[in-house]
């Protein structure tokens, strides 16, 4: 009996047992969990704290004398202002280093000065900025009402002309001044025109007879010159100029004085009297 008694005792000491367990494991669970989320948190303030310091620590870095621009590169000028395209980059190296300066920004500004077509600008680390340019080329001499101004092959107008144009010795006439489609493609058209003549009167050493270039009507392209101490107009076609304008100065030699010019039909050179001498 004794030992029956002993035996339940033994089994509810046993159940007992393991209910104890069971409350222990939920504490022990519930503080793994923070410590499992303790080192996440320490973590992301640690990573926090290292972005903020890195931020503005390399915000003090570029920003250092080091960075300074102290030296400004140019190429491939001719006629643009120089001392205009180092204010300009100046100006935006005064607030801001090498590293740090809005090339885009001065890009875009000398663009806009008169001759730079195309600029191209970078760093060159530590302390330099370079600036690469490409220059609008004068294709024509353009008389206009006020006044003659030299203009790119695209039809650009750029400045007003300061005086003799290398390897443009004469002056366009005829230019259309309006603000049309119309006037803009037959402009380009008086520019081609116009440099085809300049070239083909040098080649044939007639381009000093040529005082200026009458493209007032582009379908029938005339030579301004002097012959006699008189002016002349020449038709000279829309081909063979050189050529044309020899056969035209030829005509009109000694005659000057009772013809004003000379008009192309076909290959055939006519006279045009002069009005005060028609009778």
């Amino acid at each position: 009996m004794a030992k029956r008694l002993n035996a339940v005792k033994t089994k509810r000491s046993g159940k007992e047992r393991k209910r104890t367990p069971v409350r222990n494991r939920v504490a022990a669970n519930n503080g793994g969990g923070s410590a499992r989320v303790l080192p996440l948190v320490l973590s992301a303030a640690m990573l926090v704290c290292i972005a903020v310091i890195g931020y503005f620590g390399v915000r003090t870095i570029v920003n250092s004398n080091f960075f300074s621009v102290t030296r400004v590169e140019i190429s491939g000028i001719e006629r643009a202002p120089r001392e205009t395209i180092e204010r300009i980059v100046n100006a935006e190296a005064a607030e801001n280093s090498a590293w740090t300066a809005d090339l885009a920004s001065v890009k875009e500004r000398i663009e806009k000065l008169t001759f730079v077509r195309s600029a191209s600008v970078s760093r060159w680390l530590p302390n330099s900025i370079i600036v690469s340019i490409e220059e609008h080329k004068p294709a024509a001499v353009v008389r206009m009402k006020k006044g003659e101004f030299l203009v790119t092959k695209d039809g650009v107008v750029l400045t007003e002309a300061a005086g003799p144009e290398p390897g443009l010795p004469v002056a366009m006439i005829g230019w259309d001044e309006e603000k049309s489609q119309t006037a803009d493609k037959e402009n380009l058209e008086r520019i081609k025109l116009y440099s085809k003549m300049i070239e083909d009167w040098k080649i044939h050493g007639v381009l000093d007879r040529v005082s200026m270039v009458d493209l007032s009507n582009v379908r029938v392209p005339r030579a301004i010159a002097d012959e006699g101490g008189m002016t002349v107009s020449l038709e000279v076609g829309k081909e063979s100029f050189g050529e044309n304008l020899e056969r035209g100065l030829k005509a009109i030699a000694g005659k000057s004085a009772d013809f004003e010019g000379v008009e192309l039909v076909g290959s055939t050179l006519n006279l045009k009297p002069r009005k005060a001498a028609v009778k």
